[in-house]
């Protein structure tokens, strides 16, 4: 990411045409549904932005089940996959099993696997194989450490070992039979067993700044840089399904075993369920033993959400089962008192475009703001008629914005050596437009209604279940 462009960002929302001057609230969050773009803003009129949808996929999330054995593969836990264009990292006693769709006339998909311990190594064997007439119709390429093999017909596929497999599958016609089903396994040291009581990690902590491996408190990295493993571990992926036919992404912050606080409009749609993947960098690293994926329905958003205005942009998600506290997977704290944190500087975190209608980022990017006084927020927003609210914090830097899909992850500022829920990014005017911060709600405002949302016996903050 360069310093000269906005590090993160939001959805794409248009600004409809309204009567005389007053734009307030003639907000459309949605600015792409099912591959129809929406009619283009009215001049001079830039957009005002919550920060969160980002068009459609097909793709589902996998499941994975637990099985003692795939065709005498022994392996703890094997996770089906049918997404293409994504790179698995299985680490030792999982696997994935692959198969060709039938419901496609002509495709091509390609997947890449690699290990998460460098000592362990991967198997491919194929449990079934029949391919139409030629290699020409449909075939079947795997790469081995750079060594490729293509079968079709009805070949005999033997079984591959090495560090790195790739699958490429190619249908051009002659219909929906055929196919193959084959399973990729990883092989290595035994892999310590996680205990079921790990207790609580201090909240807002990350085992960098706990082995004194990290910048000091309130030392952060100038522009928007990727992030790596464990550096925001309370980040969550939100990819969220609606009706109709809609799917869009998020971000929140994970602030209990159980819940996780997002923005209402990533949520006010008629939506489906929420697949929420925890522990996750890289987007296209869907499957590995640091990651934790479920799906969730049971949300609340705000009661006095104003979509209008865009007052009260919180909701909360509760996840199906308590996650298990890891080193990647960790809670950031709420705040404690009502500190407006004027001049400070904030992080935030999230995966949306590098730019305004630009391309969402794979790797979770981090980018520094400054926070500004509610009062110069205000005059800045007037000029677009929007009012700014006690319940809302601005931050903007030079250059530096979150954007479209970055829509309810954190902004985050350390007090006291921990990282602290300040915000949640809610909208803005463009991407690092000079002059007009982004717009997040502020958590300390609501820390009621959030406590009303735990349930007892919640693991957050100090090391110890709460009774």
């Amino acid at each position: 990411m360069h310093s000269s462009v906005p590090a993160l960002w939001w959805v794409t929302i248009l600004v409809s045409a309204v009567p005389s001057n007053s734009l307030r609230g003639a907000l459309n969050r949605l600015g792409r549904v099912d591959g129809v773009t929406k009619a283009p803003l009215p001049p001079p009129v830039s957009p005002v932005l919550p920060r969160s949808l980002t068009g459609g996929g097909e793709a589902d999330t996998p499941h994975a089940s637990r099985l003692k054995t795939v065709n005498a593969i022994p392996v703890s836990l094997v996770a089906h996959v049918d997404e293409c264009g994504i790179t698995v990292a299985l680490d030792s006693g999982e696997a994935a099993l692959l198969y060709s769709r039938s419901d496609r006339y002509e495709y091509t998909c390609k997947q890449t696997f690699t290990t998460v311990d460098p000592q362990a190594n991967l198997t491919i064997t194929c449990q079934h194989f029949r391919l139409k007439f030629n290699c020409f119709f449909e075939s079947l390429t795997i790469v081995v450490d750079g060594k490729a093999s293509t079968y079709c017909m009805d070949d005999q596929v033997g079984k591959h070992r090495g560090k790195n497999i790739s699958l490429f599958y190619e249908r051009n016609s002659m219909g929906f039979n055929g196919g193959y089903v084959c399973t990729v396994s990883c092989h290595g040291p035994p892999v310590a067993m996680v205990s079921e009581e790990p207790g609580c990690p201090t909240c807002g902590v990350t085992v960098a700044m706990e082995t004194k491996k990290s910048k000091a408190a309130d030392e952060r990295i100038v522009g928007g840089v990727s992030t790596v493993k464990g550096e925001y571990p309370w980040m969550a992926h939100l990819k969220i399904t609606a009706n109709p036919s809609m799917e869009f992404m998020c971000g929140g912050s994970l602030v209990t075993d159980k819940l996780i606080i997002s923005a209402a409009h990533c949520l006010e749609y008629d939506v489906v369920h929420i697949d929420v993947t925890l522990g996750m960098v890289d987007t296209k690293i869907v499957i590995a033993s640091d990651l934790v994926r479920m799906r969730a329905t049971d949300f609340t958003i705000h009661a006095d959400y104003d979509s209008y205005n865009i007052y009260n942009d919180i909701a909360v998600i509760k996840l199906p089962r308590a996650v298990t506290f890891t080193d990647t997977i960790r809670p950031i704290c709420l705040p404690t008192s009502a500190d407006t944190m004027e001049g400070a500087v904030a992080t935030a975190t999230g995966w949306g475009t590098l730019s305004f209608y630009g391309e969402e980022s794979q790797v979770m990017q981090a980018v520094d703001l400054d926070v500004w006084s509610n009062d110069l927020c205000s005059m800045a927003w007037a000029k677009i008629y929007m009012t700014i609210a006690s319940t809302q914090v601005c931050a903007l830097g030079n250059g530096k914005d979150t954007c479209s899909g970055d829509s309810g992850g954190p902004l985050a500022v350390q007090v006291d050596g921990k990282y602290v829920l300040l915000g949640i990014t809610s909208y803005g005017h463009g991407c690092a437009t000079p002059g007009v911060p982004g717009v997040y709600t502020r958590v300390s405002s609501y820390l009621t209604w959030i406590a009303a949302h735990v349930e007892e016996g919640y693991c957050q903050g100090d090391g110890a279940k709460r009774k």
